[in-house]
């Protein structure tokens, strides 16, 4: 699931469906996929660990601490 939910959210970053340096957030991308978010966090953790092709298209807020 979480390798199939990277391809699509690539897919969108790729043909520009995501604006380039738009916010990734986690519930909102849960919410339109109908799923959880821990799939979507390892899909970005994924997608993040890639080299160039999708990175400095869009960004995944850094975690909030406190």
């Amino acid at each position: 699931m979480v390798d199939t939910l990277a391809d699509r959210i690539r897919q969108r970053i790729l043909h520009n469906d995501i604006e380039p340096g738009a916010l990734l957030r986690q519930g909102a991308l849960a919410s339109a996929y109908g799923v959880n978010r821990m799939p979507v966090r390892e899909a970005l953790r994924q997608l993040e660990a890639e080299p160039a092709g999708v990175e400095g298209k869009a960004e995944v807020p850094e975690k909030r601490v406190g």
